[in-house]
């Protein structure tokens, strides 16, 4: 995740790996959470939880993902719209 310009935030379970939400996802602007939560689904297979918290927004990957299950967002190396 580190790799693709996500900041994983510590959490204290370690069955999560909460990051700040993309302003945008394959080139198109999302305005919440839940909106990159389905176009990763939609796009890339990879279901991730949505947190809409005013004013921040998060998502919530599983800390059981491998490598292999994140290759499909690899395209979008550098340009998630992050920050």
């Amino acid at each position: 995740l580190t790799d693709l310009g996500f900041a994983p935030y510590p959490t204290p379970s370690g069955m999560f790996v909460l990051t700040d939400a993309p302003t945008q996802v394959d080139g198109q602007a999302v305005a919440t959470a839940q909106e990159a939560a389905d176009l990763l689904l939609d796009r890339f297979g990879l279901a991730v939880a949505a947190w809409d918290i005013e004013p921040n927004r998060y998502l919530r990957f599983s800390s059981l993902y491998e490598e292999e299950d994140l290759d499909s967002l690899s395209e979008l190396q550098g340009v998630m719209g992050l920050g």
